[in-house]
């Protein structure tokens, strides 16, 4: 990544209809971290989520993708993260 740019971060998730819990988001690297929370369940429909304004710090970005503190199954599809500015 360019430090001298803005990101944003766009992926598509979807949970069971049993799912109980949070997905959590991380986008860290070099000094930076931006995390987004959330208390999703989709009831088995893609739904998207969009995490604007990173700021890298350094020419390396890392994202995870967690489930916390629940039960159930979720998936995450076409993740991507663009340069905006």
């Amino acid at each position: 990544v360019d430090p001298a740019k803005t990101y944003r971060l766009r992926l598509w998730v979807r949970t069971t209809d049993d799912f109980a819990g949070r997905i959590a988001i991380w986008v860290t690297g070099a000094g930076q971290q931006t995390m987004a929370e959330y208390a999703l369940n989709t009831e088995g429909l893609w739904r998207e989520v969009v995490m604007e304004d990173i700021h890298p710090t350094g020419d390396r970005l890392h994202v995870y993708l967690n489930l916390m503190h629940g039960t159930g199954t979720a998936w995450f599809d076409d993740v991507e993260l663009v340069a905006v500015a």
